[in-house]
């Protein structure tokens, strides 16, 4: 109860977390299936963009926002997602070796305790070849998830912020701080972006399968002042890292 469980599908990660129900649905746009899956101690899974179908889902971020599935287990979560996708689904046979790809640049951005923990599961697949990846441009993912996301999300909330909806102040101020960015700016990170993606393109030529930590600490503590909300960059950060 004094530990952050992740967000913004908070609810849904400490429900399944808590044994309150086996499955549980979530929006993410910038980890919010993930981190509330990885602090809750659960399964969480962004599938491939569009394949859920978003009909009914409030969209705060258009061009990075997924719905996806919260359970128990990998075997749960992939029944969920075929129940939402309509579609039948099976583990599918994994190629041998199956190429295991890290970045060890990406990755020192974990905590010591955390990076070793995953370290030690990816030594533990059988069949895995650990092969080393570099994405030269990782650097900018933060800042341009953080552009992306909240002028979207600006966006999205733009009639709501011009009628002085209740908002929190957190949520507020960065709204509003991104209204504030220019559109030269805008497009200089959506062009910062496009680097991004192509480093991982390039990355798939080599690997099967990514793997990095979900989360770059474990669960923070609940600052007692925090009541209200928080606006804590450097933890935000910390949690969206991957």
């Amino acid at each position: 109860p004094a530990r952050d469980t992740g967000g913004s599908s908070t609810g849904s990660g400490a429900a399944v977390g808590m044994g309150l129900v086996p499955i549980a649905h979530g929006n993410d746009g910038g980890g919010s299936v993930r981190i509330p899956a990885a602090h809750n101690g659960v399964v969480g899974l962004k599938g491939t963009f569009g394949r859920v179908p978003m009909d009914g889902v409030p969209i705060l971020c258009w061009s990075l926002e997924h719905a996806g599935p919260l359970a128990a287990s990998v075997a749960d979560t992939l029944l969920a997602f075929g129940v939402i996708t309509d579609e039948r689904l099976a583990l599918p046979d994994l190629p041998r070796p199956l190429r295991v790809g890290v970045c060890e640049r990406w990755w020192q951005w974990a905590d010591g305790e955390v990076a070793a923990i995953v370290r030690a599961a990816v030594e533990k697949i059988v069949g895995g070849q650990i092969v080393d990846v570099e994405l030269p441009h990782i650097e900018l993912s933060l800042p341009v998830g953080a552009a992306t996301f909240t002028v979207e999300g600006a966006a999205a909330m733009d009639a709501a912020l011009a009628r002085g909806e209740p908002m929190s102040p957190p949520v507020r101020i960065a709204f509003e701080m991104a209204r504030g960015m220019s559109a030269v700016s805008f497009v200089k990170a959506q062009r910062a972006r496009a680097l991004v993606v192509r480093d991982f393109e390039w990355a798939w030529d080599n690997v099967d399968v990514l793997v990095t930590p979900t989360t770059a600490t474990t669960a923070p503590p609940i600052p007692a002042d925090a009541a209200g909300g928080e606006l804590d960059e450097e933890k935000i950060n910390r949690a969206v890292t991957f």
